[in-house]
C-alpha cells in the first residue's frame, strides 16, 4: 500500500492497513506518505545528553521514500524505520539488541537556510500505553552499564548528529525498551521543534 495525504491544515488521517487495524498519521502541518514494506512493562526515561563532536551519523539515503516511514512539509521531510534486531545484533551486539530499540531517522532539510538537527527532539511513544521513552546517547550508555561500554564508541558515531545544516543528515537513536513488541505501528515517534510537529508510525525497514 502507497498512501500520500496533502494538506495545509492540522489533521488526523486514518488508514485502514489491510484489515489488521487502522494507522492514524498526524502532521500540524504536513503532508504524509508511507511506504509498505515487505519484512516483517518495564519501560525507564534516562536523561538525554548531548552528542559529542565524533558523532557523524549514518549515510542518509538517496531521498525520504527509501525508508519505511516519511512524512513532510514544504520545510523539512523526516524519514525513519526501526532497525531490525538481527542488524543491531550485528552492529553492537547482543547486549544492546536487548535493552534498546534502535530507530534510524533520515532528515531531509528543504529550505536553504539551515536547519537546526537535535536529537532531543526526538520521542518515542508506545501505543498500547501511550509511554515517552527519551533517546538514551551513547556517553549515558557508557554511564550506566560496564558491558556496553566497549560498544559505547561506536554506538556514538552512529548517532544522529546535533548540528545545523541544509544537506540531508541521518544517524541512529536508542530508546531503552526491555519488554519490546512485535509487529508494525507498535510504536510511534514523535518530532517537535519549533513550529514542527509530526508523528511517524514506526515500521521496521529491509535489512541493508
Amino acid at each position: 500500500m502507497g498512501v500520500t495525504v496533502m494538506a495545509n491544515t492540522p489533521q488526523m488521517i486514518k488508514i485502514k492497513c489491510g484489515g489488521t487495524g487502522t494507522t492514524v498519521l498526524q502532521s500540524f502541518p504536513a503532508r504524509t506518505e508511507m511506504i509498505k514494506r515487505t519484512t516483517p512493562r518495564i519501560l525507564f526515561l534516562l536523561p538525554a545528553l548531548l552528542f559529542a563532536a565524533d558523532s557523524i551519523g549514518v549515510r542518509p539515503r538517496v531521498d525520504r521514500s527509501q525508508y519505511a516511514v516519511a512524512i513532510f512539509n514544504q520545510a523539512l521531510a523526516v524519514a525513519a524505520e526501526l532497525v531490525p534486531a538481527e542488524k543491531v545484533r550485528k552492529q553492537f551486539g547482543t547486549e544492546v539488541e536487548s535493552r534498546y530499540l534502535v530507530v534510524e531517522v533520515g532528515m531531509f532539510p528543504k529550505a536553504r537556510d539551515p536547519l537546526a538537527i537535535r536529537p532531543g527532539d526526538f520521542v518515542l511513544r508506545v501505543n498500547r500505553t501511550r509511554d515517552a521513552i527519551s533517546a538514551s546517547f551513547a556517553k549515558a550508555v557508557v554511564q550506566l552499564s560496564e558491558t556496553l561500554k566497549p560498544m559505547a564508541k561506536e554506538m556514538e558515531a552512529k548517532c544522529l548528529p546535533e548540528t545545523s545544516t541544509d544537506k540531508p543528515v541521518a544517524g541512529y537513536l536508542y530508546f531503552p525498551v526491555r519488554d519490546k513488541q512485535d509487529g508494525d505501528n507498535e510504536y510511534e515517534l514523535e518530532y517537535k521543534a519549533q513550529r514542527t510537529w509530526m508523528i511517524l508510525p514506526l515500521r521496521a525497514g529491509t535489512p541493508r
